[in-house]
């Protein structure tokens, strides 16, 4: 029994060390950040355009008033909502598939450009540049927090890369 406990926690010990490193490194992000900046900003652009909004591959969530979201589930042209056109959803979907973005999020103060996906072994955790006009607490590193680390704050984490321009980590801490 003593033996079975053991490797137990050994097996739980490194899926834990797993989790904490199955994000993109900073540096990955930065880099890639850096090469790709004009279509970053590009997409910035046509985010801040439109009212709050999700924007993923297949989908788009938009705030048409105050508090009222509606999801739209696009496998066609044909499907998509009054207002969006054709050539501002291709836009869209270019610029997420080139920049490799799973999942835009935009709200008043933010626009979040989710890189690395919540998931098992990232402790159901994001990870990807985030853009505010307002000042953000900045780290040295996100490489390694767990939600642990991020328990005292609002379960995210920022690091600066320049003026507005973040890289964020954000973890579930419900």
């Amino acid at each position: 029994m003593r033996r079975f406990t053991t490797l137990v926690l050994a097996v739980v010990y490194v899926l834990a060390q797993a989790a904490c490193r199955s994000h993109s490194s900073d540096a990955k992000l930065q880099n890639w950040f850096w090469l790709h900046s004009s279509e970053f900003k590009e997409l910035l652009t046509l985010a801040q355009s439109d009212s709050a909004i999700t924007v993923q591959p297949k989908s788009l969530t938009i705030e048409f008033e105050p508090g009222r979201l509606q999801t739209f589930m696009i496998r066609d042209d044909s499907e998509l909502p009054t207002g969006v056109s054709r050539e501002r959803w291709h836009k869209y979907q270019k610029l997420l598939s080139s920049l490799r973005v799973g999942t835009l999020y935009k709200d008043k103060q933010r626009v979040m450009f989710q890189m690395d996906e919540p998931g098992i072994l990232n402790g159901d955790s994001q990870k990807g540049v985030l853009y505010s006009q307002k000042n953000q607490p900045s780290r040295q590193s996100l490489d390694g927090l767990t939600a642990a680390d991020l328990r005292t704050s609002s379960c995210e984490a920022t690091k600066k890369i320049q003026d507005g321009w973040y890289l964020y980590l954000s973890y579930s801490c419900n």
